[in-house]
């Protein structure tokens, strides 16, 4: 930032007020992702105080690449079991592997092994 975007002024109230000049993007991102209409509307209504906005053309549509994964949805995991468990202890073993971890465990492993039994839901986790 620079200086050039502070304006000093004296008020009777306060001894200094820094107001500062920015886009509409840069305040955006400082408000929380708010949507650009309340934005205009909280600094026009003066609810937003030390703030300049300043003027941009609208050549492009505003696009925030926060705001786009923010709002990203992913298909649910059904809550019901599609087909029948097992009747046999063992006859079906459902296994995972997870790893790297960012950090390593006390006794110097970084991969993480499981097998749940699909009948008794018997687990078993090892460490690799």
């Amino acid at each position: 930032m620079t200086w050039k975007a502070y304006k000093v002024e004296h008020e009777e109230e306060m001894a200094n007020v820094a107001k500062e000049t920015l886009t509409l993007d840069q305040l955006h991102c400082r408000m929380g992702h708010a949507s650009m209409q309340v934005i205009r509307d909280l600094v026009s209504q003066g609810m937003v105080t030390g703030i300049y906005l300043e003027y941009t053309p609208t050549v492009t549509p505003f696009f925030c690449k926060s705001c786009i994964y923010g709002k990203a949805t992913h298909k649910s995991i059904p809550k019901l079991r599609q087909g029948e468990c097992t009747t046999v202890f063992g006859g079906e073993v459902h296994s995972n592997l997870w790893g790297k971890s960012p950090v390593e465990s006390k006794g110097g492993k970084n991969y993480m092994d499981t097998y749940i039994d699909d009948k008794t839901s018997l687990t078993h986790v090892y460490f690799l």
